[in-house]
């Protein structure tokens, strides 16, 4: 898209891509999987659980429903999960002190002045997101309303779609997906999506499989105003 294309659905990963939120998060939630399977009688032992959480290559980019298929749990089991561990990864954000990139909002509200209708596209969920949203104090510019949450990006282009049916009223005429992993794209791609990989050091192979890379979402947005 031109710098001066206006309406325009700019489409945002969550985690690692809009703030840095692993560091606080994976430990709390590799926790509290461990502590879910042995509570439903999966595993015997913490020690046995987290050997399994660990050993595996995951092609879903969701540990839940890696472990569902393994297991032959039902997409419950993997939504009841999520559901449960929202608080717990809110609490070890916030702990953390997690903070946006400075100049990260400035830009994004100019950005949504200029035509630009930002839509949270995320494998997370909404209990999760939308608290840290209102502590950025994002919740204004990316209200409940532009947030698709537990899109399995990887396996389905649904919430790519769900995102467009979000917006159709606007008749917008561009699409974004903005992420910080190249196995995330082919659907947003399939669905009409600009792609652009957020890494600060991408591989030739990375490149050359999207539309644009950015090390950071700011530079990103600083390059379209």
């Amino acid at each position: 898209p031109s710098h001066d294309t206006p309406l325009t659905l700019l489409g945002i990963d969550f985690d690692e891509n809009l703030a840095p939120t692993y560091q606080f998060l994976l430990p709390a939630w590799k926790g509290f999987m461990m502590e879910w399977l042995v509570r439903h009688g999966h595993y015997s032992s913490g020690q046995e659980a987290m050997k399994v959480i660990e050993a595996h290559d995951n092609p879903y980019g969701c540990g839940p429903t890696f472990l569902a298929k393994q297991l032959n749990f039902n997409q419950a089991w993997i939504e009841s999960f999520y559901q449960a561990v929202a608080p717990l990864a809110v609490a070890a954000c916030r702990q953390g002190k997690l903070k946006l990139e400075e100049g990260l909002k400035d830009n994004l509200t100019r950005l949504v002045r200029a035509g630009y209708h930002p839509v949270i596209i995320s494998q997370s969920h909404r209990d999760y997101i939308l608290p840290l949203l209102e502590d950025f104090g994002l919740n204004n510019l990316i209200p409940p309303s532009q947030v698709v949450d537990r899109a399995h990006k990887r396996m389905s282009p649904h919430g790519y779609q769900v995102a467009k049916y979000l917006c159709s009223d606007l008749k917008l005429q561009h699409f974004i997906m903005t992420d910080d992993a190249i196995t995330n794209f082919p659907h947003a791609k399939a669905e009409g999506f600009h792609t652009v990989l957020i890494k600060p050091s991408p591989s030739d192979q990375e490149r050359s499989s999207v539309d644009q890379t950015f090390p950071t979402l700011n530079q990103y947005f600083l390059s379209l105003l």
